[in-house]
């Protein structure tokens, strides 16, 4: 594990713990079992790290779904605009390449330690007006025409509207779209 991996973890704990607000006695139970995960599981991946960890805080915080308010008004803001976006797509000189760089941008879509601000929408107009840092759409896209399916994993809440706008514009007859089973 990366060491600013370390502080990503904590600064996720003490989010939890700023929303959750447990007694002390429990928060320090809390905090203390995810550091002996962390100090034990240095050489885990950070992906089986994080979810571990949100293990840990729906037992300890006794709360199942630890974002949904979050979620549920990402998933409020970014549908009511789909529209919008939809338009944005289609009337781009690249629809795909739009709706890729879209899908990308929605990965900011978060509220762990990296959480998005209240202005999702600000955020999402800025960073799509940039150009992709790495810019594979054309090869992604080659790949896409010639496959026989798609598998296409989809994520956070929110993020999931960009997904949808994405998998519309590939036009592939065969793509299936997975999601967890569970809040993270």
């Amino acid at each position: 594990m990366r060491h600013e991996c370390y502080f990503c973890h904590i600064k996720t704990i003490e989010k939890l713990i700023e929303k959750f607000k447990p007694d002390d006695r429990l928060a320090e139970q809390f905090i203390f079992s995810v550091h002996a995960l962390i100090s034990a599981g240095r050489e885990t991946t950070n992906p089986l790290l994080a979810t571990e960890i949100h293990r840990i805080a729906r037992r300890y915080l006794v709360h199942e779904n630890l974002y949904a308010e979050e979620k549920q008004t990402a998933n409020e803001m970014l549908l009511e605009k789909y529209s919008y976006w939809k338009a944005l797509v289609k009337s781009s000189p690249d629809p795909f390449h739009t709706a890729a760089r879209l899908a990308v941008v929605g990965n900011i879509i978060d509220y762990g330690a990296h959480s998005v601000g209240k202005d999702i929408l600000d955020q999402i107009e800025t960073l799509a007006g940039k150009d992709l840092t790495v810019d594979m759409t054309w090869e992604l896209r080659n790949e896409i025409d010639n496959a026989e399916k798609v598998l296409y994993l989809g994520d956070n809440c929110g993020e999931i509207v960009f997904d949808r706008l994405f998998v519309e514009e590939t036009g592939h007859p065969n793509v299936i779209f997975a999601v967890r089973g569970a809040p993270v």
